[in-house]
């Protein structure tokens, strides 16, 4: 998450230089990121697509296989595959229902933060902690429980890809909008973590590295990504 700096007394004390380094930084390192987001995003759709296709629940089809496998299933049953082609969404439908959707969730979201003031005095809760736990876990809800699901039917890739992908989405993408938007905006926003949230960030990526780096997963793993 970014942090806002607070407005120095003097433009020349050296708070106020340091807070401008900071800024700058901060700056150049979204920009930097963001472009990584689209190098990203044009690795995975694009030039390597066949890394991130799903295979089957045996894992010993391979691609090629898996094309003819699906050839053979359209030619012994094309009636079933007319019917799903029937209900897929054509890009006008797809792109109205988007639009609509988009909408809705600005709506909900304009009136969530909105209520938060009244949220933490009915509660006697802090702001910081329904920003930082409350919303972000009612926002993720479904995403969790899609990683569930997807764990207990044994397709561990799906859902760790579906972990790492809104992670990256998040550090690559949500987090340079924000600074970015806070320079357009003219509110310093900047990567300015203290101690804790960076060593909290460190930890994550050493357990997720560990996690994905041989393909299984076993009960301790999963102990120590809630633990984290």
């Amino acid at each position: 998450m970014s942090s806002t700096l607070d407005p120095p007394d003097s433009p020349d004390s050296p708070e106020a230089r340091t807070d401008s380094d900071i800024l700058i930084l901060s700056h150049g390192t979204a920009i930097i990121l963001f472009i990584l987001f689209i190098v990203y995003l044009y690795f995975q759709y694009k030039t390597h697509v066949s890394l991130f296709l799903c295979t089957l629940n045996d894992g010993s089809i391979i691609n090629g296989e898996r094309d003819n496998h699906n050839v053979a299933e359209e030619r012994d049953n094309p009636n079933v595959i007319d019917e799903e082609r029937r209900r897929t969404l054509g890009p006008w439908a797809a792109g109205c229902v988007l639009i609509t959707t988009t909408l809705c969730v600005i709506g909900c979201a304009s009136y969530l933060v909105d209520s938060v003031d009244g949220l933490a005095k009915a509660m006697d809760v802090g702001k910081t902690f329904i920003g930082l736990v409350l919303i972000p876990t009612a926002c993720n809800a479904a995403k969790c429980v899609n990683a569930i699901a997807t764990s207990r039917r044994t397709r561990m890739d799906l859902a760790i890809r579906a972990i790492v992908g809104s992670v990256l989405q998040v550090t690559l993408f949500v987090t340079p909008f924000l600074v970015l938007l806070g320079w357009i905006i003219e509110q310093p926003m900047t990567f300015n973590f203290d101690i804790f949230e960076g060593a909290v960030l460190f930890l994550a990526v050493m357990v997720v590295s560990c996690l994905i780096q041989d393909g299984r997963t076993n009960y301790f793993e999963g102990a120590m990504m809630v633990g984290t």
